[in-house]
């Protein structure tokens, strides 16, 4: 005697040989039916980027500045990003973004620096001898777990400026070194 009854299929149905087990044809559920779900619910995450220029070195000025504000704003439009704050200070950026869960970190990166640097080098010519690449290879990722998390963070980013100029020059200004 069989352990598990016939397959119902039909040699012209593909349709039901796709949705049907071979080992447990009347055990076949939707996964969302299993998981108890009834509609795949989409999340997303918060997640704080700090980046470096490479070598550490302080080249984005006040204009390039402006220019990579415009770019990272229209690089998370056209990826689909959600760019929350951002700040870019002589030689590194913060920024928020709301991503897809489905969406790793890399993949976020290498959209942000990778279409930035090829724009803003098209933008300004430069010796490509001096200035080889515009961003380091390494960046810190810290995801965002709650809403006074965020509040914090956000606090934190706007805060690397004041009054436009970035708070680790005037605090050494105010040293008198």
């Amino acid at each position: 005697m069989p352990r598990f009854p016939k397959s119902t299929h039909k040699p012209g149905n593909r349709r039901l040989n796709a949705s049907v087990s071979r080992k447990h044809p009347q055990a076949w559920k939707p996964e969302a039916e299993c998981l108890g779900f009834q509609k795949a619910v989409k999340m997303s995450k918060i997640v704080h980027y700090v980046f470096n220029t490479y070598k550490r070195k302080p080249i984005l000025v006040p204009e390039i500045a402006a220019d990579l504000e415009q770019l990272f704003t229209s690089i998370c439009e056209e990826r689909g990003f959600k760019l929350l704050c951002q700040n870019i200070l002589i030689e590194h950026v913060h920024i928020l973004i709301e991503k897809k869960e489905t969406e790793s970190n890399e993949y976020i990166m290498q959209m942000i620096k990778g279409v930035s640097a090829r724009r803003i080098f098209k933008k300004y010519d430069t010796n490509r001898f001096v200035f080889r690449k515009l961003w380091g290879r390494s960046y810190r990722a810290e995801a965002i777990e709650g809403e006074s998390h965020l509040q914090r963070i956000r606090q934190y980013i706007k805060n690397q400026k004041i009054d436009g100029v970035d708070k680790r020059i005037t605090s050494i200004g105010n040293r008198g070194i």
